[in-house]
């Protein structure tokens, strides 16, 4: 059956589809506040998540991990990801593991 909801967030919408139906509002702590992929690097910084989500096969200049469904990055050349986006702290770490 075809839906606009995408299946691996089932959970999430259960949830708060349980909440309303409780009547019990959302609450978000601010330690969970995260960055995008897309987002500027300095915003890595000021939070404890970097959601490596919101790069498109469009955006050229940043890393995309749906390219690597059947492979892995390590032994990728990944100098042309931006270093002004948080995508690229997400580069950084892959090279840490490679080391």
């Amino acid at each position: 059956q075809k839906t606009n909801i995408q299946i691996w967030t089932a959970e999430m919408w259960a949830q708060l589809w349980n909440m309303m139906y409780f009547n019990i509002g959302p609450k978000v702590h601010e330690e969970l506040d995260f960055c995008f992929a897309t987002d500027p690097i300095e915003k890595v910084k000021e939070v404890k998540i970097l959601h490596n989500a919101g790069v498109t096969t469009n955006d050229e200049d940043l890393f995309f991990k749906g390219r690597y469904v059947t492979s892995t990055p390590f032994d990728e050349d990944l100098s042309f990801v931006n270093k002004k986006k948080c995508s690229y702290a997400y580069v950084k770490a892959i090279k840490a593991v490679v080391r």
